[in-house]
């Protein structure tokens, strides 16, 4: 009788399957919308609280007599507050789990090296989550899924508050698949051009594409409550984000860290727990996202039910 494979005794010599030498990265929405927020950076110290002083310059001269006295005229100020806290990622991972050998991409290096992606996820979620408390918006309606007339509206609004381009437009992914549904009978010079090989060098993960000169973005940290979801179209100045840097911390006696460079605002270091034989890997950020100018923004609210 032969011995095979699949039967006794050949198969008391294998094991049931083998773990291939490479860890498979599963899909993951990497967008950093940081790139479309005005950096408020250095956070003054003293307070988590960073108070951003603002100015209308609206005025414009009167017309006067030759001798007459001209009046004070005070600009019109305000101010915003960010507030700066903590985000944090922790990675526990057994001895046994080292010794045996992880695949690559798995590994307790790579926890610690993935830090940065758990870090843009979380600026981006939190940029999202602003999209809601914008007070002008528009929608498409009550189950309604994104149209093309709610996107040209939304340009109308930046429109008539005057908002410089360029503008940026970031939806959830089924806002983008209905907007590109609705656009694809669009021909000319106003039809949709999606994102090319070329354009996501420049840009990054997340470029959708392009319409009315407006960039559209998709991710899926837009917020939603399971009918309607809320995107949003702005100018740059509507949003705004400041970090603290974590140098110093990592600087500190008895900090297990990566090479933390002076401005990085990511911290990344190790802990042991020898009683029960586990390694740590936590990644620390600080920083504060804040609604700089609520007139530059406008939300976008469409069925995806």
């Amino acid at each position: 009788m032969a011995i095979d494979y699949g039967n006794t005794p050949g198969s008391n010599q294998f094991v049931s399957a083998t773990m291939n030498g490479a860890a498979w990265a599963l899909l993951t929405d990497l967008s950093d919308l940081f790139q479309f927020c005005v950096d408020l950076n250095p956070h003054q110290t003293g307070s988590t609280d960073n108070q951003i002083g603002q100015v209308k310059w609206d005025d414009a001269m009167s017309s006067l007599g030759e001798t007459d006295t001209v009046s004070a005229t005070d600009p019109t100020m305000s101010n915003v507050t960010v507030s700066v806290g903590r985000y944090a990622l922790r990675r526990d991972v057994s001895d046994l789990y080292s010794l045996a050998g992880p695949p690559s991409g798995a590994t307790i290096a790579d926890f610690a090296a993935r830090m940065a992606d758990a870090a843009s996820r979380a600026r981006t979620a939190a940029v999202t989550a602003m999209f809601g408390s914008l007070s002008n918006s528009v929608t498409s309606g009550g189950g309604t899924a994104l149209d093309a007339d709610t996107f040209y509206n939304a340009m109308f609004q930046l429109t008539e508050s005057r908002v410089p381009g360029p503008w940026v437009c970031v939806l959830s992914p089924t806002q983008l698949v209905n907007l590109q549904n609705a656009l694809r009978s669009e021909t000319g010079p106003t039809q949709y051009v999606p994102a090319t090989q070329e354009m996501l060098r420049g840009a990054g993960p997340g470029l959708a594409g392009l319409f009315e000169g407006v960039q559209i973005w998709s991710s899926d940290q837009v917020e939603d409550d399971g009918t309607d979801a809320t995107g949003a179209m702005w100018g740059m100045g509507a949003f705004g984000y400041q970090e603290m840097p974590v140098a110093q911390i990592g600087a500190l006696p008895g900090v297990i860290a990566q090479s933390v460079p002076a401005a990085s605002p990511i911290l990344v270091e190790f802990d042991r727990t020898a009683a029960d034989a586990t390694s740590s890997v936590i990644g620390s950020y600080y920083f504060g996202v804040v609604e700089v100018e609520d007139a530059r923004g406008v939300g976008i609210v469409s069925d995806i039910s």
